[in-house]
Formats: C-alpha cells, structure tokens, sequence
C-alpha cells in the first residue's frame, strides 16, 4: 500500500490483505524495519474459512452468476453491473 520512513529512520510500509484476490475489509498490517532488519508488525490480519459475497443491485436481478476470481479483475460489463 505505501510506505514512509520516520524521522529515527525507521521504515514502515503498510499493506492489504486479500482473499483470493478480494480484498479483506479491515485487515490491514503494518511491517516496521530498521534497514533489512524486520522490528515488529501491528495491525490486524483476519483469518478467513470462507468467501461470502454481497452485492447490491440498484434494480432487481433475478439470476447472476458470479466467479470468485483468484486474481483482481474488474466485473464492470458483466450482466448486472454497470
């Protein structure tokens, strides 16, 4: 995601976490490193036993199919989506 570096010289890059290319809503950490050297992590890393998907239609849809993607893609031009 990014990262910025602190006026003791310490590095911190914050990232994302995904699931099965989705992202993990919430669950973001923190890597803290003093050169090479790995200091500590904070932040939160969920773990997740299933994927529910919820979509909100702005009319109704009577039968979408959707693929859960391994990798991000985008959805827009798949019946339903705009």
């Amino acid at each position: 995601m990014k990262s910025k570096q602190d006026q003791l010289g310490y590095t911190h890059e914050k990232h994302q976490q995904y699931y099965k290319g989705i992202k993990v809503e919430g669950a973001t950490f923190t890597v803290h490193a003093m050169g090479s050297q790995i200091t500590h992590l904070s932040g939160n890393f969920e773990y997740v036993r299933e994927l529910i998907l919820l979509l909100h239609f702005q009319q109704p849809v009577h039968s979408v199919l959707l693929p859960v993607m391994s990798e991000p893609h985008s959805m827009h031009g798949m019946p339903g989506i705009n």
